[in-house]
């Protein structure tokens, strides 16, 4: 072959790669050779280098400003995007949780009345305490409207003998007294205390103090074993604090021979005083006396009225369309009227 001849194919079966020739005719080497050469010289060996980092770059601009990145940027992206949503899930898991713990109680106002609930009355005046009451009419500050007010709380003291104590003259069902109807009576539009030094009454009645003695008289000292009524009042009123007292008693004044209705009723007088001298602001309700003597029940009656008429917080209820099983203790029907009567003159009282 002769030296420009063109080069002869390699042979695959020499297992050897072909040889890359640098320059034409008799001047070709292989290109190792010259890289060689060209590295042997200093000034060559950093144009070299030079020249091969300048390619390196070029091809590293081309590369980024032609996106080979962007399969790897597009995860990245869409990675980022999983975890926004995830966290935005997560804030809205939170809000919703918080959402839900703050509904679970209603935005309402509620009251927890110890003995009573709350109700709903049209009328005009306004209560002072206790828990949620709605009332429409003329007594709000504003003219008219709706004023919102809770059940009147009221305490209240049973002051008396037998009659008062209830339970008395045969009929046990009777062992609540007045108390009981009345305590129904006023429902949730007040909130009731009874108060007293003792306990009397059954499961139907949810308070069952009072200061109601079978066989006591309001002055005669002692009386069937008992200091009088009078003489323990003062202690009760300073003790127990009520806003209404209801008194009845003097029929037991009867069993000492001296005693006449005008004495009894004179007791009965002393009595009113001692307990608004007690207690100015406390209001009263004043039952009568049995059929046996009407006299003392038309002088108080009468009495009352008279305090009434001057301003005092009083008012007055009759004994004689009271049912009795025996012709002076109320039969369960009776105490029921009674406790009708009395529920009438609290609410005047405390409207």
């Amino acid at each position: 072959m002769s030296p420009d001849s063109s080069p002869q194919a390699p042979d695959p079966s020499s297992g050897n790669p072909p040889e890359v020739t640098v320059g034409t005719g008799t001047a070709k080497l292989p290109l190792h050779r010259v890289l060689r050469q060209l590295c042997a010289k200093p000034l060559t060996w950093v144009i070299t280098g030079a020249v091969v980092v300048a390619l390196i770059g070029s091809m590293s601009f081309y590369l980024v400003s032609h996106g080979s990145h962007s399969p790897k940027g597009a995860a990245g992206a869409a990675a980022q995007h999983a975890r926004t949503d995830t966290q935005d899930t997560s804030t809205s898991d939170r809000s919703g949780k918080q959402d839900t713990a703050t509904n679970t109680t209603p935005n309402t106002p509620t009251t927890t009345a110890p003995k009573t609930g709350s109700a709903t009355t049209t009328g005009g005046s306004t209560g002072s305490s206790g828990g949620t009451t709605n009332a429409t009419g003329g007594g709000g500050s504003n003219g008219g409207g709706t004023t919102t007010h809770g059940p009147i709380a009221l305490k209240i003291m049973p002051l008396g003998d037998s009659i008062t104590q209830g339970g008395v003259g045969g009929d046990p069902r009777t062992i609540n007294s007045y108390r009981l109807q009345l305590w129904n009576d006023l429902g949730s539009d007040y909130q009731i205390d009874y108060v007293g030094s003792w306990q009397h009454g059954d499961s139907q009645l949810a308070d069952t103090d009072e200061n109601g003695f079978s066989g006591d008289c309001i002055v005669i000292n002692p009386c069937h074993g008992d200091p009088s009524l009078y003489s323990r009042t003062a202690g009760w009123i300073t003790a127990e604090n009520p806003d209404l007292v209801i008194m009845q008693g003097g029929g037991n004044d009867f069993s000492d021979p001296s005693t006449t209705e005008t004495s009894v009723e004179t007791s009965m007088e002393n009595w009113i005083s001692l307990v608004f001298a007690t207690k100015p602001s406390v209001k009263i309700i004043v039952t009568g006396a049995p059929q046996w003597y009407p006299n003392y029940s038309t002088a108080l009656q009468n009495y009352v009225n008279q305090q009434k008429a001057a301003g005092k917080p009083i008012r007055y209820v009759t004994y004689d369309n009271v049912d009795t099983v025996d012709g002076t203790h109320p039969s369960l029907a009776g105490y029921v009227t009674w406790g009708d009567a009395l529920a009438a003159k609290v609410r005047e009282l405390f409207p």
